[in-house]
């Protein structure tokens, strides 16, 4: 087997790191999933649907995860229901969820569920 034949399937094995200084203590990444404080996302969304809210303690920024006292940070999960170009090909997706006043951090956005061997690319939420 040549090594771009490999590359695929090494892809499904590393999950995409996580900037921990914004997510909730406790968060880790897998290849499918972002388990927060021992709770994993993608059961979260079976039992609850989309969209909802998980929160946890927040971290104090640069500190490698040391708890913020008093302060949370949350994560939405959103179901995404189409996946759009328009005219100039930027790639727009729609999800079951308004987060326009939401001061969310889009470049943390994951996608969850499955596995996917593409590379990150920017898109319009």
């Amino acid at each position: 087997m040549t090594l771009t034949a490999m590359m695929p399937s090494m892809r499904r094995t590393l999950p995409d790191p996580l900037n921990i200084d914004v997510w909730p203590e406790h968060s880790c990444a897998t290849t499918t999933d972002v388990v927060v404080a021992g709770v994993s996302l993608v059961r979260l969304v079976e039992i609850c649907q989309t969209p909802c809210v998980h929160s946890g303690d927040a971290v104090i920024p640069g500190t490698r995860g040391k708890r913020f006292p008093n302060h949370e940070a949350s994560v939405v999960i959103a179901r995404v229901t189409a996946v759009l170009k328009n005219c100039d090909a930027t790639r727009v997706v729609l999800i079951d969820a308004r987060l326009d006043h939401t001061n969310a951090r889009w470049h943390e956005t994951r996608l969850i569920g499955r596995a996917s061997t593409a590379r990150s690319t920017s898109a319009v939420v």
